[in-house]
């Protein structure tokens, strides 16, 4: 916290608008994080140790920990600073949950994508959801990392600036939007100032906050 009672820095504000994303150390209380992991292990039935049942794990959890860590007040802070003069809403939990395990094989799920933020024409699923340039219903893509991540951990990779590059593929689909698994995405290999791919790593309870529409992807972790 800085002297002024904010979380970030004009600087930091700064580099936010120009990378697209910031970390928020220490946002959720390590106590909290490590009820939410347990917490995550009892619903979604993972075991405490090898063999592990498949390569990632996914999944909703919901329960005291999780609605105290999305409310964290550091977090909350954090948000209104970054969405100043916005209208935004408090989350009930984590959203959903991305879970990895050491594996040889590939998880499936590598590639670039963006986040989609509201029900479209053809919504059935999570998966379905729609995006648009003007990024309707989503303010901010959160990252809440609740254990130590390091880039050997398969970590989840963002594109930085790709938020300035993004809104231009969205915008022949006007506000009408398109799923977001078949957006048009920008090439992480073209010739682009800002292709500096960032893993999000951290220690425990670490949140990084992007502002969508984003590029993230995430990597593989090996056996």
């Amino acid at each position: 916290m800085h002297k002024d009672g904010l979380v970030f820095s004009g600087s930091e504000i700064e580099r936010f608008v120009e990378k697209g994303y910031l970390r928020v150390e220490q946002a959720i209380p390590s106590v909290v994080a490590q009820q939410c992991r347990d917490l995550a292990m009892e619903q979604l039935e993972i075991p405490a140790s090898a063999p592990w049942p498949e390569p990632v794990v996914r999944g909703v959890v919901d329960g005291e920990p999780f609605h105290q860590a999305a409310n964290a007040p550091r977090l909350l802070e954090a948000v209104d600073q970054l969405l100043d003069g916005e209208r935004w809403q408090r989350r009930p939990n984590l959203g959903l949950l991305v879970i990895r395990f050491p594996s040889a094989g590939d998880p499936g799920d590598t590639g670039w994508h963006i986040d989609a933020g509201f029900p479209g024409p053809t919504t059935d699923t999570l998966s379905d959801w729609y995006v648009n340039y003007r990024s309707k219903s989503r303010g901010l893509l959160l990252l809440c990392l609740l254990s130590d991540i390091a880039v050997e951990d398969a970590p989840t990779r963002i594109l930085e600036g790709s938020h300035h590059a993004i809104p231009p593929l969205l915008r022949p689909f006007g506000d009408d939007g398109v799923m977001g698994l078949s957006a048009a995405l920008p090439d992480p290999e073209g010739p682009l100032p800002w292709r500096r791919v960032s893993p999000a790593t951290s220690i425990c309870a670490t949140p990084s906050s992007c502002t969508p529409p984003a590029g993230p992807t995430s990597a593989h972790s090996p056996d």
